[in-house]
Parts: structure tokens; sequence; C-alpha cells
């Protein structure tokens, strides 16, 4: 693929968080057009430092959202287990209550 107009200027954004060390213009860069440009890039410039520092931004991006999946899957396995385990405690409670 051919870069366009967005990716040249991802790949210009990276080249001046090279230089300069600033890394806000990079932040704000969504994760799927990082990839797009990686993508569009092809075997160009394959180990140059932009191109290590954007695969480096789209590993961190990916590990990010996984960290965040996760915690909602313990979230949701927490209360899942309070729930059965109130249930459990009801159901024991109501089968040995003695009737008056």
């Amino acid at each position: 693929m051919r870069p366009d107009q967005q990716t040249m200027e991802i790949v210009a954004a990276f080249q001046r968080m090279l230089k300069t060390g600033d890394k806000t213009e990079i932040d704000n860069l969504l994760l799927q057009d990082l990839r797009l440009a990686n993508q569009k890039l092809g075997w160009r410039d394959q180990k140059s430092d932009f191109r290590l520092a954007l695969q480096d931004r789209i590993k961190e991006l990916e590990g990010k959202a996984t960290r965040e999946k996760e915690g909602h899957g313990r979230a949701l396995n927490w209360i899942i287990t309070l729930c059965i385990g109130l249930v459990v405690g009801l159901i024991v409670y109501y089968l040995t209550k003695s009737p008056n």
C-alpha cells in the first residue's frame, strides 16, 4: 500500500518524538490509526527508529486494551461468585430452618 497523508503525519509525529523526547503528540493517536499507518508503510523502513517506536506504541496500546478487558472479566467473576454465594446461603438457610 502507498502511504497517504495521515500515514505521513504519523511518521512525522514519531520522528519529532524521537528528536525531542516529547510524547504528547503521539499520546493522542488512536490505535486503529497507528495500525493502519504501520500496515501502509509495508516493508519500508522496517528497522528505522520511528518504525520501531511506532510498533512499540501499538504493542503498548494493545496491552492496555487487553488489561482493561481482563479487569472487566475479573469484576464480572466476582459479581457472579457473590450472587452464587448468596443464593446458596439462602437455600441452606431455608433448608435448615426449623419449623415453629
